[in-house]
C-alpha cells in the first residue's frame, strides 16, 4: 500500500514527547508493512466534511489521522485523542482545480469567527486588495475556490491572517499579486499524480518502496525547514516594504517576526495572537 507523509504529520509529531513519538512511529510502521493488521484500530471521523479521514489508535490517548482513499494512505496528523479529531473535523483534502496539486484545506467556516470578522472590521478603514480580481486569477495563484470571498475582502491588515490558513503556493501567489506580480496561467494534466505536483511536493512525500519509514519521517520534517526558508522570507519582506518610506519599513520590521515564514507568524503589538486551530 503506497504511504505518503504530510508535513502536517511531521510537524505534529515533533510536538510529542520522545516516548510518544516512538509509539507513533511504531504504529505508522505497522501501517506501512501490514495495513490489514487486526491490531490496528481504524475509526472514520464522522464529523469531518472529508469522508476519507480516519483515525488509527496508537494507545489509549494518541491517535494518528490518516487520509485513506483507494490503495494509498496519507499520514496527515497525530495528537491526543480529542485534539486529533478536532483537527480532522476542520480540514479536507482536495485537488486544486487549476493547478492539480493536492492540498489539505482548512474549512473556511471553521475559522470564520477568527479571521472573517477581522476582515469585516478592517474593510471599513482599508480598501480590499483583490476585490476586482477574477476567479481565473485567484485560481492561477493556487487559491482554493472556497476561499475566494474571503481573499477578495483581504486588506493590508488582514492578508497575512488569511494566508495562515491557505496552502503555501496560494499565500505566495497572493503576496506576489499584492506587490504587482501577476500569476502565470496554470493548467494541469488530469492524469498526473496530484501528490507529485511541484506545489504538492513541498508538503507531501510519498515513500519509495522499501524506504525506511522512520528515516523518511525525519527527512520530511527537515525538508519542511529547507523548502520554505529564504524565498518566502524575502517575499513577505518585499510585500511589507512596497510603497513605504524608510521610517515605515523600519517600524514594520520591528513589529514582525520573519523567523518562521512557513507559518507566516507575526508579532502584534496592538492586537493579540489569533489562537491555534
Amino acid at each position: 500500500m503506497p504511504l505518503i507523509i504530510a508535513d502536517t504529520f511531521a510537524d505534529s509529531l515533533e510536538n510529542l514527547t520522545k516516548q510518544e513519538q516512538s509509539a507513533v512511529k511504531q504504529t505508522a510502521f505497522d501501517l506501512q508493512v501490514n495495513p490489514d493488521n487486526p491490531g490496528l484500530s481504524f475509526h472514520r471521523i464522522d464529523k469531518s466534511k472529508d469522508k476519507y479521514f480516519w483515525s488509527v489508535r496508537v494507545n489509549r490517548d494518541l491517535r494518528v489521522i490518516i487520509h485513506k482513499r483507494g490503495d494509498s494512505v496519507l499520514l496527515a496528523y497525530v495528537d491526543h485523542h480529542d485534539d486529533a479529531y478536532k483537527w480532522a473535523e476542520k480540514r479536507k483534502l482536495e485537488i486544486h482545480p487549476r493547478t492539480g496539486a493536492a492540498q489539505i484545506l482548512v474549512l473556511r467556516e471553521r475559522v470564520e469567527e477568527v479571521v472573517i470578522q477581522r476582515v469585516v472590521e478592517q474593510t471599513v478603514a482599508k480598501s480590499p486588495l483583490f476585490a476586482d480580481e477574477s476567479d481565473d486569477t485567484l485560481l492561477d495563484c493556487g487559491v482554493p475556490e472556497d476561499w475566494f470571498d474571503e481573499v477578495r475582502k483581504a486588506t493590508d491588515e488582514t492578508l497575512l491572517d488569511i494566508c495562515r490558513f491557505l496552502p503555501a503556493e496560494a499565500s505566495e501567489g497572493l503576496l506576489n499579486l499584492a506587490t504587482g506580480i501577476r500569476p502565470e496561467r496554470r493548467m494541469h494534466d488530469a492524469d498526473a499524480d496530484p501528490f507529485q505536483h511541484p506545489d504538492a511536493s513541498r508538503r507531501f512525500w510519498p515513500l519509495n518502496e522499501g524506504q525506511d519509514l522512520r528515516e523518511a519521517i525525519k527527512a520530511s520534517w527537515e525538508k519542511v525547514e529547507l523548502t520554505v526558508g529564504r524565498e518566502q522570507r524575502d517575499l513577505v519582506a518585499r510585500y511589507f516594504e512596497r510603497g513605504r518610506t524608510n521610517e515605515e519599513r523600519e517600524a514594520d520590521r520591528a513589529d514582525r517576526d520573519f523567523s518562521d515564514p512557513a507559518k507566516l507568524v507575526f508579532r502584534r503589538k496592538k492586537r493579540g495572537p489569533m489562537g491555534s486551530l
